[in-house]
């Protein structure tokens, strides 16, 4: 079954607020360097969280009720005594792991099952494989399958994660190649942010009209620097230059539970939450005719749209008063722009 949607996204999507999930970046240095990648992963890219202070941000997440934590980045496995300690760590604490990788590292099967078993025995419950066509140029699909295969066989939840171009018969062939090997098959079209911009062309891109459904964010990240990002769909990298923080704030000044409690209340993240960035445009759309004509660019995704927004100048003033009557009242229905 394809599914392109996650299961804490749709949670999200129906404005629950409580935070299960957490995404951590213990680096986002990567062995590849996909022309796709919002958050600009690379060989060149350096640092880490450090297992020390990884350790205690996951304290931090068992007090504040996280009980699932994905790792992610880069590419975890470029960090191997890190993945062990804090794969282990999180189990100690009541918090079971999963983890996204591009699979490079499965070159054997008995490798690639034997290190599947070892993390599988410290608490790793879920494994993701990224592929497309950018990861394909770097990482034969064999290893793809390799690393599906251990995981069906140790009955690790196993699923496979296919970005995609608006017209792609590379990932349509990818998603008939892997649909009996993983249990999940999620497919993703490229966000033209980060290094991904690039490729904003190659996307058959839709009017900002388009999103004035459902919301949603990601859960949140928390980056190498221990900054909180709300979503982890933005591209890291980038989220400070926009006008509205994204950071939610860093774990080494505030704990991680009070972070969760602002994520909740704030009141353009609880509509972006619940109702999408569509529906936040166009209720500014009708408060302020310059966002109107902006409202005719076309933008490829709710989170391309997300980003862009933010990355205009916004009267804050305005924008919080706007959303306090929206989110107290519940009386704005969208509407075509005109």
């Amino acid at each position: 079954m394809i599914q392109r949607k996650s299961k804490d996204m749709s949670r999200n999507r129906q404005g629950n607020t409580r935070h299960s999930t957490l995404h951590l970046a213990y680096s986002f240095s990567c062995n590849l360097a996909c022309g796709h990648c919002i958050f600009r992963c690379g060989p060149d890219v350096r640092g880490t969280m450090g297992i020390g202070r990884a350790r205690a941000f996951i304290d931090q997440a068992g007090r504040a009720g996280i009980r699932r934590i994905v790792f992610t980045g880069g590419e975890p496995f470029l960090h191997p005594r890190a993945l062990r300690t804090l794969i282990e760590h999180a189990s100690g604490v009541g918090i079971e792991s999963a983890l996204i990788t591009n699979a490079a590292w499965a070159t054997s099967r008995s490798r690639t099952k034997g290190y599947l078993a070892h993390l599988q025995s410290i608490g790793l419950r879920s494994m993701t494989v990224s592929t497309d066509r950018y990861h394909l140029l770097f990482v034969p699909l064999e290893r793809v399958r390799g690393a599906l295969r251990a995981a069906m066989e140790l009955g690790l939840d196993g699923g496979v994660k296919i970005s995609r171009l608006a017209h792609d018969p590379v990932a349509e062939g990818l998603c008939r190649s892997l649909r009996s090997k993983a249990a999940r098959v999620f497919v993703q079209e490229i966000v033209p942010l980060g290094r991904a911009a690039s490729l904003r062309a190659a996307q058959r891109l839709r009017p900002a009209t388009s999103f004035t459904g459902a919301g949603g964010l990601a859960p949140p990240i928390l980056l190498p620097s221990g900054d909180l990002l709300s979503c982890c769909n933005l591209p890291a990298r980038d989220v400070r230059s926009t006008d509205y923080p994204f950071v939610l704030g860093n774990l080494e000044k505030t704990s991680l539970r009070t972070l969760l409690a602002r994520r909740v209340r704030d009141p353009l993240l609880t509509t972006l939450r619940t109702r999408g960035p569509g529906v936040l445009f166009a209720l500014l759309a009708q408060r302020e005719p310059a966002f109107r004509r902006w409202g005719r660019s076309l933008y490829q995704s709710g989170c391309d749209l997300c980003f862009n927004l933010f990355c205009k100048p916004l009267d804050k003033r305005m924008l919080y008063d706007t959303l306090d009557r929206l989110n107290r009242h519940d009386r704005f229905i969208p509407g075509e722009f005109s």
